[in-house]
């Protein structure tokens, strides 16, 4: 062992001692949340769950409900982070046994850094997708979606007129900012940023909303 990890080069010991670093963090995280101590997850300040606020110009287009699923709802954590030390044990896992397979491969350090580098960004989204589902289930079990039922709410995806088909409106349920699937029995459809009353549950992910008086 001593010889083999004597004969290695420099370049390749660093990848190593990331690769092994990383993957003994990530497994000791693992048994942790299997035992229920590793729930908690220390965040950075890079936080881009601020997508669920959606403050962007598409907002003021149309869009064609037609293809798009009304049997679930868009909902974003507001606790969820894209830099977490979740995310960033993924990196260093990734960027580690990258740069292993690149240099043992083409034996260039340059490459092994590029690509090892690729992989860990690759790893660090695909555990923030993961992280992003789980929160989302997560969300399914702790927040009642009754609790909006006469809650004003702010259109975002149009809604069609008479049920048509569904569009997506933002509201603000147990504290949190969610979009949520809705139907409207107006005459006319409602673009986006229309102020919106919730009027009841259609069934189980959709709501009936109608125009608010200062709308109308």
């Amino acid at each position: 062992m001593n010889e083999w990890w004597a004969s290695l080069p420099g370049i390749l010991r660093f990848f190593y001692i990331v690769a092994f670093s990383a993957s003994f963090v990530l497994v000791f995280q693992l048994i942790l949340t299997m035992i229920g101590l590793g729930h908690a997850d220390t965040d950075m300040d890079a936080d881009v769950s601020g997508v669920g606020d959606h403050d962007f110009a598409v907002a003021d287009h149309d869009f064609d409900m037609g293809s798009i699923e009304s049997d679930h709802f868009m909902a974003h954590d507001a606790g969820l982070h894209f830099l977490s030390w979740r995310t960033l044990i993924a990196f260093f896992v990734g960027f580690g046994w990258g740069g292993v397979t690149f240099y043992e491969w083409l034996e260039n350090p340059y490459i092994a850094l590029i690509g090892g580098t690729a992989i860990g960004f690759a790893f660090m989204l695909m555990v923030f997708w993961l992280m992003a589902q789980i929160f989302k289930l997560r969300d399914y079990g702790n927040i009642s979606y009754a609790n909006a039922i006469g809650k004003v709410a702010t259109v975002y995806i149009t809604i069609p007129p008479k049920r048509e088909a569904a569009g997506q409106v933002q509201v603000v349920v147990q504290g949190r900012m969610r979009e949520v699937s809705a139907v409207s029995d107006e005459p006319e459809r409602l673009p986006p940023r229309t102020k919106v009353v919730i009027t009841k549950m259609l069934d189980a992910t959709t709501f009936i909303v109608k125009r608010t008086r200062s709308e109308g």
